[in-house]
């Protein structure tokens, strides 16, 4: 079981490590999107940067990313291979080897891991997400608001303890790595993104 659960983590970590928004970019310009944007290798900067096409597939596919290593994980060594594989995918995508070990901020792929592992819990926080960012345009803001509801609604709908654990670490690698958005939000310069043409004020990077 050991090594089962071994090759679940290797293949979580080196699934996530995959960096679609910094090859999509590649492909699509020719330019590393780290010097482009906010520099962050995520959806959101795929966005700004390179429209809305390009944004949502990278999106998709970081969720891909995230449900594929949950599954494999799963099928290995059953609900703990799904869970350790779920924190890996994510720390993959955060801390890239194929970057130098950076990366995006895993809120995608966390997504994808709460579609196989929670997927009431995964709906429920997609709506409220949905409904943040329809509210503010801040991207950042309601992805720190959904990993935050996210570890109250595991426990809310009786999770074992093992799923809240491992949503409060992906909660936790999340807003580590907001950190820079929180600042801004904080000095009011951060910038909003308009998924649904609403054409909020523009201030700042994200």
């Amino acid at each position: 079981m050991f090594i089962k659960i071994l090759m679940a983590i290797v293949a979580g970590y080196f699934l996530g490590s995959i960096p679609t928004a910094y090859l999509v970019c590649k492909k699509k310009t020719g330019e590393d999107i780290r010097t482009l944007g906010s520099g962050n290798v995520g959806g959101t900067n795929t966005l700004r940067v390179l429209g809305k096409g390009p944004g949502f597939v990278v999106i998709g596919v970081d969720v891909l990313k995230g449900l594929i290593a949950a599954l494999i994980g799963l099928q290995l060594a059953g609900t703990w291979g799904g869970l350790l594989a779920g924190i890996f995918v994510v720390l993959g995508h955060v801390f890239s080897v194929w970057l130098n070990f950076s990366g995006g901020k895993g809120a995608a792929c966390t997504l994808g891991v709460m579609i196989i592992l929670m997927p009431m819990m995964s709906l429920i926080i997609f709506v409220f997400w949905g409904i943040v960012l329809l509210a503010t345009g801040y991207v950042s803001l309601a992805t720190m608001l959904a990993a935050l509801s996210a570890i109250i609604t595991s426990v809310l709908l009786n999770y074992p303890a093992a799923y809240s654990w491992v949503i409060l670490i992906l909660a936790i690698v999340i807003f580590i790595m907001h950190r820079p958005n929180i600042q801004r939000l904080r000095t009011g310069r951060e910038h909003r993104v308009d998924i649904f043409n609403l054409k909020h004020k523009k201030n700042d990077k994200t």
